[in-house]
């Protein structure tokens, strides 16, 4: 089952005029995946998360899946509620690229972290 972002990333690349929205896209995926991981690191339940921004645990599900769209009051509660202040930029399409490609190499990184320290936590079958 494909997820909401990866039909529209999908659907994105059937039309190569609509690589700004990709790029967006993507854009958007990373930042949620750096969320994601920074809860973790934290040790916090998506319960403690979602109180904190006086959401439900299913929508904050909905949002770090990327199947809800979210305000920009929505990334500011969650970046708050991690530790971290939000604050909102515009900047030229090469430097969006730029940064686009820089994080997703840190999420790639930070994703095979995670992956390893499942495979080395995980239980020896008997």
């Amino acid at each position: 089952m494909l997820s909401t972002f990866d039909e529209l990333e999908l659907e994105l690349l059937q039309d190569p005029d609509d690589r700004h929205i990709r790029r967006d896209v993507m854009a958007e995926r990373a930042f949620i995946a750096k969320l994601v991981e920074r809860r973790r690191e934290l040790g916090l339940s998506r319960r403690a998360v979602a109180e904190h921004m006086h959401i439900t645990k299913r929508r904050l599900r909905k949002l770090e899946s990327g199947q809800a769209d979210m305000r920009m009051s929505t990334v500011s509660k969650w970046t708050h509620a991690l530790g971290w202040n939000f604050t909102p930029t515009a900047v030229s399409a090469d430097a969006a690229e730029k940064a686009l490609h820089e994080a997703l190499q840190q999420a790639t990184t930070a994703a095979e972290r995670l992956d390893a320290h499942y495979a080395s936590t995980a239980p020896v079958p008997v």
